[in-house]
């Protein structure tokens, strides 16, 4: 006896695995005689509905989805059409979905994208009334709490305050905070201007407690000069900070002095009498005798 099978087997028994319903013809041969039969194979399957693959940044959550079935089996435990995963790594998730007569086994990968850093800089301080660049780093597009969007912004708040940065790369995101500081004004003087005469040096001295720059090249507190012309002018300018503030002071170069009293006087003993200077310094102090 032999066989032949419509898909072209010559065994007695053959194994298909048709994907829609099928029909088999065999036809046995035993000397001159034949036999046609047909068997038909109905195809019943699951019309499954999987979430093929998510991503997430690391740290992230996913949910993952199954339907088109009536149960399901996880590889991780649950039972449910949907389940809620997260992991550091890429991580393949298998389900097995099923009903009242066929079994489908399918498979979900979850792909966990790089973590990004969200970078504000470094905390800063300004004077009152003045302004600071932020820069942010860490991701490809830019979100400030101010409402800009670019990677970095000018500042000039009058009060400290705290600016948010939210980062993203792909499907990640990520904030850093960055807090710009309020610090009081500073003020400098140098007093008075002054009148010396010409060859006698004189001290100024800048008031407060920064550090300074003369227009001298001088960074001392106070400095020493002789005064070279008939007017001079030195600037000092004062550092506490990201805050400055400068003062000028002017020099007069006198050439000479002349002192001159009132004409000799007669008095009566016991009498008061009135002895007056009369000088061309517009700064003058007298020292006497008395």
């Amino acid at each position: 006896t032999s066989f032949q099978w419509s898909n072209g087997a010559k065994q007695d028994n053959i194994k298909v695995v048709p994907l829609v319903n099928t029909s088999y013809t065999v036809t046995g041969y035993s000397g001159n005689c034949s036999n046609v039969d047909t068997v038909n194979i109905t195809v019943n399957y699951i019309n499954t509905n999987v979430t093929h693959s998510s991503i997430i940044c690391e740290g992230g959550i996913a949910t993952i989805r199954a339907g088109g079935g009536k149960h399901y089996s996880w590889n991780t435990g649950d039972t449910t059409g949907e389940i809620k995963v997260t992991s550091d790594k890429t991580t393949k998730y298998i389900v097995t979905i099923s009903d009242d007569k066929c079994v489908v086994v399918d498979t979900s990968i979850l792909i966990v994208d790089n973590k990004i850093i969200a970078d504000a800089g470094e905390n800063v301080s300004i004077c009152q009334g003045g302004k600071t660049i932020l820069w942010g780093s860490g991701g490809d597009t830019y979100l400030w709490s101010t409402g800009d969007t670019t990677r970095q912004i000018e500042v000039s708040p009058s009060f400290k305050s705290v600016y948010t940065l939210t980062v993203y790369s792909g499907n990640c995101s990520a904030t850093d905070n960055v807090i710009v500081d309020i610090v009081p004004t500073i003020n400098v003087s140098l007093g008075s201007d002054k009148t010396v005469c010409k060859g006698v040096s004189v001290e100024i001295v800048a008031s407060g407690n920064y550090d300074y720059s003369w227009s001298t090249g001088d960074k001392t507190k106070s400095i020493i000069i002789v005064p070279t012309s008939t007017i001079n002018y030195y600037n000092v300018t004062a550092y506490s900070g990201n805050c400055t503030a400068t003062d000028r002071i002017v020099v007069y170069q006198s050439n000479s002095i002349n002192v001159n009293l009132s004409d000799d006087k007669t008095i009566c003993k016991d009498a008061v009498a009135t002895i007056n200077v009369n000088s061309n310094s517009p700064e003058d102090y007298f020292i006497w005798n008395t």
